[in-house]
């Protein structure tokens, strides 16, 4: 299995400077064709420069905390958008497409067979072909009650480890374990929720997703 290559903006810049791709500005942008070899399984971390990634064909491609990253009529298998922001994606084949916390990403013709999203709004999918007469409902993502059920499902999970624990070993002493069980479940249930809390408050920026 081929490792994902890692690409930060210090990295781009350095690699289009070998060939005068352009600046990354939104007026002069840096363009990557297929004669600028990258490796199938890509990430690209941390970057606001303006990219366009001309018939790629990725097996595996990240984009994480960037912006204004352009793709046209390339082929994606795994697409992972993780706060990515105002990027493009036009004519392009992705069977699988993972959102998180990504906002204002346009997908323009695009042939996409599974959607994952969360905490991720104001998305626009136009003339969007699907072979999966579900994706409307995957776009469109969870409510609040999903997150809600998670939270609830932590507690009761390991409460019934512990309970599994006792029926195993009846005479040890569980004190201990439940005090520690206790100390587990709130640690992660206000973390998980403290999580939850700020994607919402950050969603609320941003109308639905659109289909269209």
């Amino acid at each position: 299995m081929e490792s994902i290559r890692v690409y930060t903006e210090f990295d781009i810049v350095k690699f289009a400077s070998n060939f005068n791709l352009g600046k990354g500005t939104k007026d002069d942008p840096i363009v990557f064709t297929l004669e600028h070899k990258f490796s199938r399984s890509l990430e690209l971390k941390s970057c606001n420069l303006h990219i366009i990634f001309n018939s790629y064909d990725f097996n595996r491609l990240e984009i994480n905390r960037c912006k204004s990253i352009t793709l046209n009529k390339s082929i994606i298998n795994n697409l992972v958008l993780v706060k990515c922001y105002e990027s493009i994606f036009s004519h392009c084949k992705v069977n699988y497409l993972s959102l998180t916390s990504s906002f204002k990403n346009i997908f323009e013709s695009c042939n996409i067979n599974v959607v994952s999203n969360s905490f991720s709004k104001g998305n626009s999918f136009q003339n969007l072909y699907s072979d999966n007469l579900n994706i409307d409902k995957s776009i469109y993502g969870k409510n609040i009650n999903h997150y809600i059920v998670a939270l609830l499902i932590i507690p009761i999970v390991v409460f019934n480890l512990i309970n599994v624990f006792q029926l195993i070993d009846p005479s040890s002493d569980l004190l201990f374990v439940w005090l520690f069980a206790i100390f587990v479940v709130i640690f992660i249930t206000v973390a998980l929720g403290t999580l939850i809390l700020r994607n919402l408050f950050e969603m609320r920026k941003y109308g639905p997703n659109i289909i269209t």
